[in-house]
C-alpha cells in the first residue's frame, strides 16, 4: 500500500436508489479499491481524504430524503479492530483482511 494511500467509510442514510447508484458510480471512478459488502456501506482505500469523499458525494444529496457521513479510518500504524458475524464470512470480508488489516488468523 502506498503511503498516500488512506482509508474512509461512506455511510448513507435513506438514500434513494438513484442515490445510491451515483454513490456507487462516484467511487468506482474515484479507486479501484473498496469493501461494499452492505448496501449503504463503503470503506473505500484511495488518496482522498475524508473531505474529498465529501464534496466528490455532496452534490448527489443536495435533494430528496437521503445523507451521508464520511469518516477517516485510522492510519496503518494506528490499532485497526472489526468484527463480522454472519453467513459467508470468507466472501464478505475478504477484503478487509486483505487490504485493511493483516489476516492474523
Amino acid at each position: 500500500m502506498a503511503t498516500s494511500d488512506q482509508f474512509s467509510v461512506i455511510i448513507l442514510d435513506s438514500p434513494t436508489q438513484a442515490q445510491r447508484n451515483a454513490v456507487h458510480d462516484r467511487v468506482k471512478k474515484a479507486t479501484k479499491s473498496w469493501w461494499h459488502s452492505y448496501d449503504d456501506v463503503w470503506i473505500v482505500r484511495s488518496e482522498n481524504a475524508p473531505t474529498d469523499w465529501i464534496n466528490r458525494l455532496q452534490s448527489i444529496f443536495k435533494s430528496g430524503p437521503g445523507s451521508f457521513l464520511v469518516l477517516g479510518l485510522p492510519e496503518t500504524s494506528d490499532t485497526r479492530t472489526w468484527g463480522y458475524f454472519g453467513p459467508n464470512p470468507v466472501e464478505r470480508v475478504a477484503w478487509l483482511h486483505r487490504n485493511y488489516t493483516r489476516d492474523t488468523h
